[in-house]
C-alpha cells in the first residue's frame, strides 16, 4: 500500500509543480538523485540485516539466545521489556524494514517460548516501529516536517514538537502491554480458530 501511496504522492507533487510552473528538468533530476540515494541507503541496510540474520541463524546464534533466555531466572515480563527497549533503541538508527528483518527472526521464537501471544507481540512490535518514525536522530517524519516548515524554524523545534506524540505512542504501548486483551479480543472474536 505504501508503494501505491508514494506513486500517488509523486503524481500530486508533479501536478502541483506543473500548475505553479516550477516543474523543470533540473528539479526532476535533483529529486531523482535524492530518491536514489535514500533508496540505496535503505537497500544496504536491508542487505546488511539479512546477511546478519543469515549468519546469526547459521552459526546457531538464534538457538543459543533462545536457550540463554529460557535459562534465565527472571520474569518473562523483564525479557519482554528488554526486547521492547531494544526495538525502541534500534528505531533511533534503523528504519522499520531493517528493524523487522533484524529482530523478528530472533525475537519471535523467544516470544513463543515464553508463552506470549505472537499476534499481541506483533502489535507491540509495530507500535515501536512507528515510534521510530518520530525519534531523533533519524526519524523520517521529522525530516518530512522540517521540509515543509518556514525557513526560520529549525530541526530542534521539530524535535521538541514531537515529544507529546512520542509520549502518546509510549502510553499506548504500555497500555497494550499491560492489557493484551485489548489487542487480541477482536481477532479472537472474529476468528475463533486463533484461540
Amino acid at each position: 500500500i505504501s508503494t501505491e501511496a508514494a506513486a500517488v504522492g509523486v503524481l500530486g507533487a508533479a501536478a502541483s509543480a506543473l500548475v505553479t510552473r516550477k516543474l523543470s528538468l533540473p528539479m526532476l533530476s535533483e529529486a531523482a538523485g535524492d530518491t536514489l540515494r535514500v533508496t540505496a541507503m535503505i537497500l544496504w541496510i536491508t542487505i546488511g540485516a539479512r546477511a546478519f540474520v543469515s549468519v546469526f541463524a547459521a552459526t546457531g546464534g538464534a538457538d543459543s539466545l533462545l536457550g540463554f533466555v529460557e535459562g534465565l531466572e527472571t520474569s518473562r515480563w523483564v525479557v519482554l521489556g528488554t526486547m521492547v527497549l531494544v526495538l525502541i533503541f534500534l528505531g533511533l538508527f534503523l528504519d522499520e524494514i531493517g528493524t523487522i528483518l533484524l529482530c523478528v527472526p530472533v525475537f519471535l521464537p523467544i516470544v513463543k517460548a515464553l508463552g506470549f501471544d505472537p499476534l499481541w507481540f506483533g502489535v507491540l512490535f509495530m507500535i515501536t516501529a512507528q515510534m521510530a518514525y518520530i525519534t531523533p536522530p533519524f526519524g523520517y517524519t521529522l525530516f518530512y516536517l522540517k521540509g515543509v516548515l518556514p525557513p526560520g524554524l529549525g530541526i530542534g523545534q521539530v524535535y521538541r514538537g514531537i515529544v507529546p506524540f512520542f509520549l502518546i505512542q509510549l502510553g499506548v504501548l504500555v497500555l497494550f502491554a499491560l492489557f493484551p486483551e485489548l489487542v487480541t479480543w477482536l481477532p479472537e472474536t472474529l476468528l475463533p480458530s486463533l484461540k
